[in-house]
């Protein structure tokens, strides 16, 4: 994408935020992140006021709940109308955060990434790690692998569109 726009992540949770501080310095391109899950809660006026001009807003949400894409429509409505947003870019995480990691890493389970207890434990495991590039390269992470699954169910309408952020070499 070109070179004058800003990108604003727009993320499900603290595990999507924490995992951008480390792929934006080598998978995809940088920008803010917002933690708002675009499939619950509606976008604001205000926040999009904050965005500044040729703003490409990325929306990552999981699509292993029921809450449907009423809100999520709404919500692109919403920044299609806002001067200051060039393009939205969909990114459904199939089926969530965790599968991700899995489908795009060399685990078989979710609790070999961060080498936790249990499944429960992985969030904070995860999240109290300071060192995420060693914690991605330890567990093969291929960006190759991340964000290409087709959603299925309510969500199988929208287009995985994160090729458009990804900086693969």
């Amino acid at each position: 994408m070109a070179k004058n726009n800003v990108y604003h992540y727009i993320v499900e949770g603290d595990c999507e935020q924490h995992a951008l501080s480390y792929l934006k310095k080598e998978h995809i391109e940088s920008g803010k992140v917002l933690v708002l899950n675009p499939l619950q809660k509606e976008i604001s006026k205000m926040m999009i006021r904050n965005f500044k001009e040729n703003t490409i807003a990325i929306l990552i949400f999981d699509t292993d709940t029921e809450d449907g894409t009423g809100k999520l429509e709404k919500n692109i409505e919403i920044l299609k109308k806002a001067k200051n947003v060039k393009d939205i870019v969909i990114i459904p995480q199939v089926e969530n955060f965790e599968d991700e990691l899995i489908r795009a890493s060399s685990i078989k389970k979710i609790e070999e990434f961060t080498n936790s207890k249990t499944q429960k434990d992985f969030k904070r495991d995860f999240l109290a790690n300071k060192n995420l590039s060693n914690l991605f390269q330890k567990n093969k992470f291929d960006i190759k692998k991340f964000w290409i699954g087709v959603p299925r169910g309510l969500y199988k309408s929208l287009k995985n569109e994160a090729i458009k952020i990804k900086r693969i070499r």
